[in-house]
């Protein structure tokens, strides 16, 4: 998703998203706070409207980038924001987005029909450009252990990550899952989907 930068001072920035989230950057200590989170239950995810993912203005570039790089031997990588992670940075606030995974699964099912879609078809997009491999950020556990049970996983991200990860490999590319965490329990489930490493 596309920002504007709307808030500058001397320790920090404030920057806001086509989604309507902003995020206060803080320089020293350095650290981010996103806040003003679009959803907040199920008649606002039910509204919610995301940008157009075809626009072009969103790859601009990267085709001549990719044949660039590519030209000169290099593997190009592109990168976006999984189904989990693209809930709580742009779409939802963290703890509520935690606590509806447990709660309120059909909440988060509506929320992944608009942007899990909005994904598939923006990665779509990367590949045509001629990225070699997707990089999915997507954290999953904490240090100690998952953010989720595995069963809220399956029934919930493990669908859109097997779709991307076909996607991907239809166009002959890869996919990187990045993930923080102790994920130990999803590897059998991550490797089911897909993922290329």
């Amino acid at each position: 998703f596309f920002c504007r930068k709307i808030e500058q001072g001397e320790n920090h920035i404030i920057v806001e998203y086509e989604t309507g989230v902003k995020n206060k950057i803080h320089f020293q200590p350095h650290f981010h706070h996103y806040y003003d989170h679009p959803v907040r239950d199920a008649i606002s995810a039910k509204a919610l409207k995301l940008p157009d993912p075809n626009n072009p203005c969103r790859y601009k570039g990267l085709a001549d980038n990719a044949k660039y790089l590519k030209e000169n031997g290099q593997y190009v990588l592109g990168s976006l924001n999984g189904f989990f992670s693209g809930i709580h940075y742009f779409l939802m606030d963290y703890q509520e987005a935690l606590m509806a995974v447990i709660s309120e699964p059909e909440l988060i099912e509506t929320i992944l029909e608009k942007l899990g879609n909005w994904n598939l078809t923006a990665a779509e997009n990367m590949f045509k450009s001629g990225i070699d491999c997707l990089s999915l950020c997507d954290d999953l556990g904490s240090k100690q252990n998952l953010l989720m049970s595995p069963e809220s996983y399956r029934r919930l991200f493990k669908p859109w990550h097997k779709r991307i990860c076909d996607l991907a490999h239809s166009y002959g590319g890869a996919v990187h899952l990045h993930s923080h965490g102790a994920i130990h329990p999803l590897l059998d489930d991550l490797a089911e989907c897909g993922f290329d490493f």
